[in-house]
């Protein structure tokens, strides 16, 4: 548990609000500049994840949907994208532990240009709401 701390801890340096959420099994952790995420202790790691609600269109047209999930798992350094039952696009990344200050820095930094690819790439967008 002591791992999970500290990788609260400085997501907390680097401006992060955290929210314990289920009686601390998971948490929230939101910024001003950066998009805001779960994550949680799974399999001797932390496991980072951000949930986007498809849109009327994506659902409409999952395959195509698809297609630009793929395109930008073939993008991301630490994250891998994929539809779930309902056609909502989930974003994860996956750090093992022990936590490492400057191994989580530099995972914290692909995280971040992960995400930003999601807008990056013009068409995703009519497939999220």
């Amino acid at each position: 548990m002591a791992d999970i701390q500290e990788v609260q801890q400085h997501l907390e340096f680097q401006g992060y609000t955290i929210e314990t959420l289920e009686h601390g099994k998971h948490y929230r952790a939101t910024h001003d500049r950066f998009l805001n995420f779960l994550f949680k202790a799974y399999r001797g790691g932390v496991l980072f994840t951000i949930i986007f609600r498809g849109s009327a269109h994506g659902k409409a047209h999952p395959a195509e949907f698809l297609s630009h999930v793929n395109e930008l798992n073939t993008s991301a350094g630490v994250a891998r994208a994929y539809l779930d039952q309902d056609t909502d696009f989930i974003f994860e990344a996956y750090c093992p532990l022990p936590y490492e200050r400057a191994a989580f820095a530099s995972f914290l930094d692909a995280w971040h240009a992960d995400t930003a690819l999601v807008f990056q790439i013009e068409a995703f967008k009519q497939f999220l709401d």
